[in-house]
């Protein structure tokens, strides 16, 4: 006797699909974030996504032939990774299928707390392009943001020329910091010298006789000073 099938709504199948593939920012069961549209212009790489192959098969389930198909992604902040504290997910059907690159992780970071300080969770276009092989596992993916390279308002030069300029302080200032040390420790050293003590360590030497011009040695680091 064949067991009857539940009789499910028609409508219920897309409307899955549909709340999976927007996301979910958490919050009561069934409610639906506040979405942000990010401007689809550009296109930004997804790094990490060798890392993520098995959520994008179960994503796409790619076919033996090419297929580009355009899908809403959502950035999230992700503060708790362990290599990168600025580091910023990229998420489809509430899966992590990659990361911002890590150059520009920073200025993205710092945009999208101002979007979720509004509530709000960012939303992308994200550009996807697969391919199935013999195994899943050859599958292959190329994923863009519909996105500049940097966020609304920015361009890569600025960031770019920004952190040229900060490396180049800070190359001054360890400069800066090195020479005063070495400043300081001659100093330190001819003064020690000056008391008649070990000038590597300032402390007591002792002279010891011999042929030739005398021996001193320090008590401390036990080196010979001349």
């Amino acid at each position: 006797m064949a067991r009857g099938r539940r009789r499910r709504s028609p409508n219920m199948p897309s409307v899955g699909f549909l709340r999976g593939l927007l996301g979910r920012s958490g919050g009561s069961r069934g409610s639906e974030p506040t979405y942000f549209d990010i401007p689809p212009l550009g296109y930004l790489g997804v790094h990490g996504t060798l890392h993520h192959l098995p959520e994008l098969v179960r994503i796409f389930r790619p076919g033996p032939e090419k297929v580009i198909v355009d899908v809403p992604a959502i950035l999230i902040r992700d503060p708790r990774n362990r290599y990168d504290p600025n580091a910023v997910q990229v998420r489809v059907q509430d899966r992590l299928v990659g990361y911002i690159p890590a150059e520009l992780a920073p200025e993205w970071s710092a945009y999208l707390a101002g979007v979720e300080a509004k509530g709000m969770t960012a939303r992308a276009t994200l550009h996807v392009w697969h391919r199935h092989a013999k195994y899943d596992e050859h599958a292959r993916f190329y994923l863009n943001l519909r996105v500049e390279d940097a966020p609304p308002g920015r361009s890569r030069d600025e960031i770019r020329a920004e952190r040229v300029a900060k490396r180049a302080a800070e190359r001054e200032r360890r400069a800066m910091e090195r020479a005063e040390r070495e400043e300081a420790d001659a100093a330190q050293a001819e003064a020690w010298r000056a008391a008649g003590l070990c000038p590597g360590c300032g402390g007591p030497v002792e002279q010891s006789g011999g042929r030739g011009r005398p021996r001193i040695y320090c008590e401390v680091c036990h080196a010979r000073r001349a």
